[in-house]
């Protein structure tokens, strides 16, 4: 199982890279809620929404609402 403190440092070594904007405790939650740290469905979901912010999207909004819309959508 993946914990939120983990979730948690996975999305600030992204945000520190792709500066997307996004708060990293809230998403980091919204992931552990709808994946109950569940290692695939940890990486699958923060694949999918790290494929679907670079698609050209880059100026969509990222607030935690909108992504967690999207995460939810996946699972």
């Amino acid at each position: 199982m993946v914990k939120l403190a983990g979730i948690e440092k996975m999305l600030t070594e992204y945000e520190g890279n792709r500066m997307t904007g996004m708060n990293v405790a809230e998403m980091s939650e919204l992931i552990f809620e709808y994946t109950y740290g569940y290692p695939f469905l940890v990486s699958y979901i923060c694949k999918l929404l790290n494929e679907k912010m670079s698609m050209g999207k880059r100026r969509a909004s990222r607030s935690s609402k909108n992504i967690g819309q999207k995460a939810q959508y996946i699972v």
